[in-house]
């Protein structure tokens, strides 16, 4: 990730599906996504959203690498898929996101939607671990690619200068299926989804040390 991308500066929505071609695009009812800075970034910017508040890099730790992901004005983030490098709507069968401090249980979720906009179950909540630089794992798996967009719900608070309060809560990797095209000459709101009863939930409470998996 270069530095003149990363905290404090805002990333791209694209960016994942042009700078690094990855078949996602974000969205967010916020004012942008930061990534945050690494320990050796030129202009010294601190770690782990210090930027945005010096006593957040006591509540969050990133699980593989040194960066952390956030929308801003938000705890909201949407994913979208795209045939990698295009502008092509695609789907995937399954999402998942490494999270860091989620302390309260029922308030990180995951909803996903069809190509037709319409929920597939849901939503699916990650599990609450409590304690800083804690981290939790929520995937969901499909018996198809039928998913055509994610909302990812981050605690309850928005990062912001000022605010430490429960359940402040940011992302490090993203898991998911290969984007797919959608199927050609099949409306998408004709077609049989599983819903609920075709989604496997996958949980993970991973505490802070050892780590011992990766999903990057």
């Amino acid at each position: 990730m270069p530095d003149t991308l990363s905290s404090p500066n805002n990333l791209p929505v694209n960016f994942f599906n042009v700078n690094s071609p990855r078949g996602v695009v974000f969205g967010t009812p916020g004012s942008g996504f930061q990534v945050s800075a690494d320990s050796s970034n030129p202009t010294s910017t601190p770690v782990q959203f210090g930027n945005i508040d010096p006593n957040y890099p006591n509540f969050f730790e990133p699980f593989t690498q040194e960066r952390l992901f956030t929308a801003i004005g938000s705890n909201i983030v949407d994913v979208s898929f795209f045939i990698p490098g295009s502008l092509v709507a695609a789907l995937t069968s399954g999402f998942g996101v490494v999270f860091s401090d989620v302390d309260l249980a029922n308030t990180t979720s995951l909803q996903f939607f069809d190509a037709a906009n319409n929920p597939l179950g849901g939503p699916f909540f990650a599990p609450g671990v409590g304690g800083s630089q804690t981290f939790s794992f929520l995937g969901v798996s499909f018996s198809g690619a039928i998913v055509s967009r994610v909302r990812i719900t981050n605690g309850n608070q928005v990062l912001m200068a000022g605010n430490t309060g429960q359940d402040l809560v940011v992302m490090d990797d993203f898991i998911y299926g290969e984007p797919v095209a959608r199927t050609a000459g099949v409306p998408e709101s004709g077609r049989t989804l599983p819903l609920l009863g075709g989604a496997v939930v996958i949980l993970f409470l991973m505490l802070r040390l050892p780590r011992m998996c990766t999903t990057a």
